[in-house]
């Protein structure tokens, strides 16, 4: 099957002959639009590159290219767009029940077979809900399952209803046969009240790391390992661009990408050509030139890509502040390699010592001092090392805590059981129902309300430029909301008796007196005038520098 990381091509296909007993299934069609919708923006914002088609069911004098009666090939296979979208909601109920949900999969085979080019993953996605009918011929489901499986083609079928707790008796013919059909083809099937609050959140398209590989060298031993970042910012929009527009009254309006140019000038705004200027510092009253060239040959001598043991250290000495950076690197065996590293760790896991380790990432590259944690995980949990980069004298912040050994002396047991009553009380309990609407927070599987709420806001601003900032949905904010507790009543009371027992005094009120506020278009600038100037004019003023710091008693 294509990797996961290879572009993807999804193709709906979707029913709108929702015309049952006389009346339009009109919730199924929303939540059908709505989850196409969800899905496109999707893939506009995480996987721009990807392509979308829908095919709909149901539709009189529908268009393609089999000639099946109401089907109609609605959107070709095409990169993602708002321009899609809009499409997607013009999308109307149509006066017919349709049941034949064979010939929709049989033109998104078509569609997939004359419009997708390459080794893509392809999903299908079939949005309908199964109206009783007469049984098809089995032989167009098993060229379909051949067909499916053939081309290893994904296959999803979204239905407004909680089939998976029905038993089998309980559905009829034609949900039987499209059961079987899914089943066959290990596709799913899911509710679309099941699915619409996944696609809530859009989340960065999450792909395996990509490892450093090097030999951790211990004299003359080395132990091939590979080195992985198991966390990393995720950028969430593209550049930003500046756009002017043109208003022509006999025209529509136009939109120009604005470029910016980047101009060397002095204090009196003389521009002048690069070639003409000199880079370098200043210190101590003088101008002390260094090109780029200088710079190259001023970094620290280096030799080519290594990954070399420098000592271990007992644990308790590498204190928690001496790390540095945001990146967490694992680093773990390749194969082969896996007995000396497994025995490597669990001699520095039983003896409480950490590694100091030499890294440099590639030839050119200044050397940097890390630090190797052993971890001895249990049940799923590996075996490897911890990386963090230590820092430099110049860079660290020193903190000096505060000594809790006499507060606590002090403490009475009263004092200790109102917090022990508070803790016992807002333990998180753990609900293994994905779809529990009270599942409370769990660490790392909230994705970001932040960042949703910004590609919310870009949506919307697609459609309506001049749409106001939107306030971010409650559906957005709720994973890290403080949940609502079962017995607040006596939350209550335990936080007034911790009050009471530590005697906390409520915060004295800010008073803020009133400022002059000062309008800014009664300011004036006196104009810039260039004078004639003599060697030394540009050096900058003596400052008043403070030097009791700089002498100790």
């Amino acid at each position: 099957m294509p990797r996961k990381g290879l572009k993807e091509t999804v193709v709906f296909v979707t029913n709108v002959g929702v015309n049952v007993d006389g009346e339009h299934d009109m919730n199924f069609l929303e939540n059908a639009k709505i989850a196409m919708e969800r899905i496109i923006e999707k893939k506009i914002f995480v996987r721009p590159k990807d392509e979308v088609g829908v095919i709909l069911m149901g539709v009189e004098d529908g268009n393609n290219s089999l000639e099946l009666n109401l089907i109609d090939n609605y959107i070709n296979v095409q990169m993602p767009s708002f321009d899609m979208i809009e499409k997607i909601r013009e999308i109307k109920p149509q006066d017919i029940e349709f049941k034949n949900w064979i010939s929709g999969l049989q033109a998104a085979l078509k569609m997939i077979s004359d419009q997708v080019e390459g080794l893509n993953r392809i999903t299908i996605i079939l949005i309908t809900d199964c109206y009783p009918t007469n049984p098809f011929g089995n032989s167009a489901k098993d060229s379909l399952i051949q067909d499916i499986t053939k081309k290893e083609i994904n296959f999803l079928w979204l239905g407004s209803k909680d089939l998976k707790n029905l038993e089998d008796e309980k559905l009829n013919v034609n949900e039987r046969m499209l059961f079987d059909l899914t089943q066959k083809v290990e596709g799913e099937y899911m509710s679309l009240s099941f699915v619409l609050p996944k696609l809530e959140f859009y989340g960065a398209h999450k792909t395996s790391p990509t490892a450093w590989k090097c030999n951790l060298e211990i004299g003359t031993l080395k132990i091939p390992v590979a080195i992985y970042i198991s966390i990393t910012e995720v950028q969430p929009l593209n550049k930003w661009h500046d756009i002017s527009t043109s208003f022509d009254p006999n025209s529509a309006e136009e939109l120009h990408s604005v470029s910016k140019k980047r101009v060397l000038a002095d204090r009196y705004r003389e521009e002048y050509k690069l070639e003409d200027t000199v880079q370098g510092y200043m210190y101590g009253r003088k101008f002390i030139p260094l090109t780029e060239e200088d710079s190259a040959v001023l970094k620290l001598p280096s030799e080519e890509k290594s990954f070399k043991l420098y000592g271990f250290s007992p644990e308790k000495f590498v204190k928690l502040d001496y790390r540095h950076g945001k990146k967490t690197h694992v680093i773990l065996p390749l194969e082969g390699a896996e007995e000396e590293f497994f025995c490597l760790v669990k001699a520095m896991a039983d003896l409480q010592r950490v590694a100091l380790v030499r890294k440099i990432y590639n030839r050119n590259c200044s050397p940097s001092m890390h630090i190797l944690y052993p971890q001895i995980g249990n049940g799923d949990k590996p075996w490897c090392f911890f990386m963090y980069e230590l820092i430099y004298s110049e860079e660290r912040l020193i903190i000096t805590p505060r000594s809790y050994d006499n507060v606590l002396k002090n403490i009475r047991q009263e004092q200790l059981d109102c917090v022990d009553k508070l803790i016992n009380l807002m333990t998180l309990g753990q609900s293994t129902i994905p779809e529990d609407e009270n599942k409370t927070y769990e660490t790392c599987s909230v994705e970001s309300p932040d960042l949703q709420h910004i590609w919310n806001t870009l949506s919307l601003r697609a459609f309506d430029p001049e749409a106001p900032i939107p306030e971010p949905k409650l559906s957005v904010l709720k994973p890290i909301q403080p949940p609502e507790w079962k017995n607040p009543t006596e939350l209550a009371n335990c936080i007034t008796d911790i009050i009471s027992a530590y005697e906390i005094k409520d915060e004295p009120k800010k008073t803020f007196e009133p400022v002059d506020i000062i309008d800014v278009s009664q300011l004036t600038q006196p104009q810039t005038i260039k004078k004639n100037t003599e060697p030394g004019d540009f050096l900058p003023r003596p400052m008043d520098v403070d030097l009791d710091a700089l002498f100790t008693d």
